[in-house]
């Protein structure tokens, strides 16, 4: 099999290196052409939630080794922490529906624990 000679420092920039602004996106962008295939998509629609969230003035941390149950996710995925913990999660699972036998849609959806943000409001 073929390596890419960056492969394992973009690797290890997924993984273990957190980032808190679009320059950490930036640097994303820089690593992984011809690493991981597809992933200019999935940065772009990064990007644009990161620079969102900076305009409105939410801190956000950008955890790339941490995602989850991506086996559906096509698109960013979020979890809003308080305490410690997580009370919200969601993300985009454009090609669930078809993956079930439905008609193609775009999708996108959350779950919120709502003892936890019982407890963070108290």
């Amino acid at each position: 099999a073929a390596r890419h000679p960056d492969g394992a420092a973009a690797m290890r920039l997924l993984a273990e290196v957190d980032g808190t602004s679009v320059g950490y996106i930036a640097n994303l962008r820089a690593a992984m052409p011809g690493v991981i295939p597809g992933a200019e998509a999935a940065i772009a629609d990064l990007e644009v939630a990161a620079k969102a969230l900076d305009a409105a003035g939410v801190p956000f941390r950008v955890r790339a080794g941490t995602a989850r149950n991506f086996e559906y996710y096509t698109g960013v995925t979020f979890r809003f922490i308080a305490g410690g913990r997580t009370v919200l999660g969601g993300g985009r699972y454009d090609r669930l529906s078809e993956t079930l036998g439905g008609a193609p849609a775009p999708a996108c959806g959350w779950g919120a624990d709502l003892l936890r943000l019982t407890g963070v409001a108290s």
